[in-house]
């Protein structure tokens, strides 16, 4: 079994909100977790809710903390108060880790559920007992070693996925260089995202509409010339509920692709703001495809070639056309992608 989950954890902390200072850290883990980092935390998780929020998100989250370079799993809460204004203060525990290790909480973050929930009980029934606050960090210690098992228990499913396909031996000396690329993959909702994604990474084809749920993220491994390129795919979702999460998806993307429905003129027309909110978010040009999706449905087509073309020169991004359905020019996207990537 694996044992990265020191080098992936920071520390846990749990955050309040005073009303005379604002957030505030209430109680950490491991001890010696620095002032700053707790701070930061607290500030920015507490600060993602506004004080007349009615409703608290059910699910976990994912922020960035950019200046220490972590990120964040969030759960939020409500304790009961009523002589605080609202009867109610606001609390989140947070699990920050290197951000560079956010792929196995993005991919698995329904197995970190439960061990969250768990806390926020015990946490509840200390409030309750009016307990001390190293009571409260050795919650959060309990929260530590229940994540660290899961990571193991994950890394080791990966490990013996990974040896149900082995690679060919390669003799040693003569290893091809690994060269590994994050692509973020946008465009408004039912445009064919993850149909793309999965005619590339499983040759299949879904006709059933799922709904991303924030992000899906994929592997697929291409051997380019003397290269081995891994591309990690990241599916992000086009409903406008998820405007807020997905800048925190864009970080450290190395190229785009943006999808649009060629049936859709809407769809088209949002390709602009699409790759604005990129460039926003990014604050630089990555490089990318244009691809028009569903070239299957002739008879259905709603847009021109002078309309695409004219966009794609505007965001001088190159264009090609899709289709997830019959699997056409799906491999060439990004057999041309990883070129261009190894290029620059």
């Amino acid at each position: 079994m694996l044992n990265m989950n020191r080098e992936i954890i920071v520390g846990v902390v749990y955050s309040k909100y005073d009303e005379k200072i604002g957030p505030k850290a209430f109680a950490w883990y491991p001890k010696n977790l620095s002032k700053s980092i707790s701070s930061l935390v607290s500030l920015k998780s507490l600060g993602l809710l506004s004080t007349d929020q009615e409703t608290l998100p059910r699910a976990l989250e994912i922020i960035s903390f950019p200046s220490i370079n972590t990120k964040g799993l969030i759960k939020f809460f409500q304790i009961q108060d009523t002589e605080r204004r609202g009867g109610v203060e606001n609390c989140t525990i947070t699990l920050v880790f290197h951000e560079q290790e956010d792929m196995i909480f993005y991919k698995y973050i329904n197995n970190f559920r439960e061990p969250f929930e768990q806390v926020v009980e015990d946490i509840l029934l200390l409030e309750k007992q009016k307990a001390k606050i190293p009571d409260f960090s050795m919650i959060a210690q309990n929260l530590y070693n229940n994540i660290t098992r899961i990571i193991d228990e994950l890394y080791d499913i990966s490990e013996r996925e990974a040896q149900e396909f082995p690679q060919e031996p390669r003799s040693k000396g003569n290893e091809k260089p690994l060269r590994m690329y994050k692509v973020i993959v946008c465009g408004d909702p039912q445009v064919g995202k993850t149909s793309i994604i999965l005619r590339f990474t499983n040759n299949a084809f879904k006709k059933t509409y799922i709904e991303t749920m924030g992000v899906n993220l994929s592997q697929k491994t291409l051997e380019i010339d003397e290269t081995t390129v891994e591309f990690v795919l990241w599916d992000i979702a086009g409903q406008a509920k998820y405007q807020n999460m997905r800048m925190h998806f864009y970080e450290g993307a190395k190229a785009k692709l943006i999808v649009f429905d060629l049936t859709s003129p809407e769809s088209l027309e949002n390709v602009k703001k699409w790759n604005e909110d990129i460039g926003a978010n990014l604050k630089k040009t990555i490089t990318g495809f244009l691809i028009g999706n569903k070239k299957d449905l002739i008879d259905e087509i709603k847009v021109t070639s002078d309309e695409v073309m004219q966009i794609a020169s505007d965001l001088d991004i190159e264009y090609i056309e899709t289709s997830a359905s019959t699997g056409e020019n799906i491999n060439e996207v990004f057999y041309q992608l990883a070129k261009k990537l190894l290029k620059k």
